[in-house]
């Protein structure tokens, strides 16, 4: 943050006191803490050397990088960063210790990696096709919800029995939660569960997010796998060059 400061400031932070424009300092102070008051944010992960150094919520101009990735909202900027950065720990821990059964490891690791990636792409898709199916029967989704609602002010006790199965302009009840008082629909073969109380078009950006969120993580885990692909050449092209090398010693 003081680095920020100066920088924005036009001042060297390594300047005696004495020499400073307060005023000016002051002024960045305020004016950074009234861009992130006001949520007027740049949500930021900053990368040296396709390597994650760090993340801000508003765009930093003191630090040096290679490339940057920005995001809406900061949390997800966050969670982004944290990820990549045990994506790179689990890689750098799994390389350090090749040792002894060291490709029988790197394939396994692989192999994890691989079920991972396919794991985040179908739940990708699941998600996105329920969001597209929610925002394309949305409206009918709100006049259902509308009826349903009225059914458990009146209701309550008998709700969960009352509209099991109900049928409505091609969406089926197919049950009711009472811990999260969502209702599971079915539509057109999609199963998507909906609070009785939630906004539907916040269900919408929710459902979408959530698969922006898996498309993420595969593709920070297939980097992952790509450095372990390397490593595992790498490793038996060393054991083939020993091989040859043991083979041709015991030739001569």
């Amino acid at each position: 943050m003081a680095n920020e400061v100066c920088a924005e400031a036009l001042i060297n932070c390594d300047s005696p006191v004495s020499s400073v424009n307060v005023d000016g300092v002051l002024s960045v102070i305020k004016s950074m803490i009234n861009k992130i008051s006001s949520g007027n944010l740049e949500p930021t992960i900053y990368y040296s050397n396709g390597v994650p150094i760090t993340v801000t919520p508003i765009k930093y101009q003191s630090i040096k990088y290679d490339d940057i990735k920005q995001f809406k909202k900061f949390n997800e900027a966050v969670d982004e960063y944290f990820h990549e950065i045990e994506v790179k720990e689990e890689s750098e821990k799994r390389l350090a210790s090749i040792s002894g059964g060291e490709i029988a490891r790197l394939e396994k690791s692989i192999d994890e990696l691989i079920m991972s990636i396919e794991g985040f792409k179908k739940g990708s898709e699941e998600l996105r096709v329920k969001a597209e199916t929610v925002l394309n029967w949305k409206y009918v989704i709100e006049e259902l919800l509308d009826v349903l609602r009225s059914y458990w002010s009146s209701y309550k006790d008998e709700f969960q029995d009352l509209v099991k199965g109900m049928e409505y302009q091609g969406i089926r009840v197919k049950g009711f939660d009472p811990r999260s008082k969502a209702v599971i629909l079915e539509i057109g073969g999609v199963t998507v569960s909906i609070p009785l109380n939630a906004d539907v078009g916040d269900v919408i950006n929710d459902l979408f997010n959530r698969a922006k969120e898996l498309e993420r993580k595969a593709r920070t885990a297939r980097r992952a796998l790509i450095n372990l692909g390397r490593a595992l050449r790498s490793l038996r092209l060393r054991v083939i060059r020993s091989w040859r090398a043991l083979e041709g010693a015991r030739s001569a």
